[in-house]
């Protein structure tokens, strides 16, 4: 049983010695360097990455910040053209207004022309009815009225 445990334990170390040199040379050939210290070199690496982060993270933010102007020009330029409608509709508005307006007061003008002359034309309507009863008056009956041989 000693034996069989010293053996075990034999092929334990053997494994895990076989082990650690398959990944230190492994680990050498992608750090490219025959140098012993991996230690200094995992932390070399550790800090060349944390600086790349860091570089990123300043990067985004730069073109996050430029986004953000980009967007905010984008829409200061929409609210002007937008203001720019307003008040070119405004003045069109306006512009249709004052037509209407000097329509109106044509045609009040007009209206006001036209009743004046309304009063002018039942005086003399009233002359021209005149006939019309003397017609009455008369009455020329159309019976006797003949139209062709007879």
């Amino acid at each position: 049983m000693l034996l069989r445990e010293l053996t075990i334990r034999l092929i334990e170390t053997t494994a895990s010695c076989h082990y650690e040199r398959f990944r230190i040379k492994v680990l050498r050939s992608i750090i490219g360097t025959e140098d012993n210290n991996f230690i200094t070199l995992l932390e070399e690496m550790e800090k060349k990455e944390s600086s790349d982060l860091q570089e990123r993270e300043k990067l985004m933010e730069e073109m996050f910040e430029i986004k953000i102007a980009e967007r905010l020009n984008k829409l200061e330029s929409i609210k002007k053209m937008q203001q720019e409608k307003i008040l070119f509709d405004k003045n069109q508005l306006k512009l249709i207004k004052e037509n209407l307006l000097d329509e109106r007061n044509i045609f009040e003008k007009e209206k006001n022309m036209w009743e004046t002359q309304e009063y002018s034309f039942r005086s003399r309507g009233s002359k021209s009815t005149e006939s019309l009863g003397k017609r009455k008056k008369f009455r020329f009956p159309l019976s006797s009225v003949t139209f062709g041989k007879y």
